[in-house]
């Protein structure tokens, strides 16, 4: 091999353990005021953009300093850290505890302070490009997230939950059209969400259920599953005709009907869970309502 093909595969086994390295220690963060992100680390570099309040990216690098690297929607750049927390719009649960920055081997970690004690950030979901927690990923802690991160909308293939977090996956954006809930890891999502997740919310069980009802293709509420929030759907081809049970969260109801446009003269009301649909209407759901 010639000294330019040895330099050359060198310099790209460089770069590709650069990009591994930086994706592993990336970390999510929230903007706690409008900040200003710069073109290199410190007052004396020039602003190219500003974060909003409660605005989320990703730390990539940090320097002893607590200069960091952070990724978004807008122009990436260099941030002050004495304005960033975790992405978990809750905060930690005991008001006497607060987050705080740590830099360490893995790279920038947010982790939870009360006192003395400290602990991990934990309760995340992370997002997988490809099957078996494979491929490029982010995590996102708790809160809502009305998009994806660039290069990640419609291409997401498997989920890993940490702690205690749940998932509502979406196919649109804002939380719209139709979702699911993942309560455990999954390494291969089903046909309805793989590669169509745009949209989701990470939560833990203790908050507040909304109102929602879940749609089956398996009896006892089991297989492959859509969720859907208050309001009139077509049920996706893929999934028409497979409906065999279906749960109701948050005080929902949900009225149920054989043809692909909604008709209330050919529908059913449906006021409890139901682990076993009726011969009648099993595998015979084209369209819903849920009120």
């Amino acid at each position: 091999m010639t000294l330019s093909r040895l330099l050359l595969s060198a310099l790209t086994a460089a770069c590709l353990s650069l990009a591994t390295a930086l994706a592993a220690s990336a970390t999510d963060a929230r903007a706690t005021t409008w900040l200003n992100v710069r073109s290199g680390p410190g007052t004396d570099h020039a602003v190219i953009d500003t974060m909003s309040p409660d605005e989320v990216g990703q730390l990539t690098e940090c320097r002893d300093d607590l200069w960091c690297f952070i990724q978004r929607t807008g122009p990436d750049g260099w941030v002050s850290s004495k304005y960033l927390t975790a992405a978990d719009q809750t905060g930690p649960s005991d008001p006497n505890c607060r987050y705080e920055l740590a830099l360490d081997a893995d790279g920038p970690r947010f982790r939870v302070v009360c006192g003395d004690s400290v602990a991990e950030a934990a309760d995340r979901a992370c997002f997988f490009e490809g099957a078996d927690f494979t491929g490029a990923q982010f995590c996102r802690t708790l809160g809502t997230y009305d998009t994806m991160p660039a290069g990640f909308d419609n291409n997401i293939s498997s989920i890993r939950l940490h702690g205690a977090a749940r998932v509502q996956l979406c196919d649109n954006a804002y939380l719209a059209h139709y979702c699911r809930i993942l309560t455990a890891s999954e390494k291969q999502l089903g046909p309805y969400f793989n590669n169509r997740v745009s949209s989701f919310r990470v939560y833990i069980s203790t908050q507040t259920q909304k109102k929602e009802v879940c749609v089956f293709d398996g009896p006892n509420y089991t297989g492959e599953y859509m969720c859907f929030t208050p309001g009139t759907y077509s049920v996706p081809h893929a999934a028409r005709g497979r409906a065999s049970s279906i749960e109701l969260m948050g005080g929902a109801r949900i009225r149920i009907s054989r043809n692909p446009a909604f008709d209330i003269n050919d529908a059913a009301d449906i006021t409890s869970s139901k682990p076993v649909l009726s011969p009648e209407w099993d595998n015979q759901i084209e369209s819903i309502q849920v009120y």
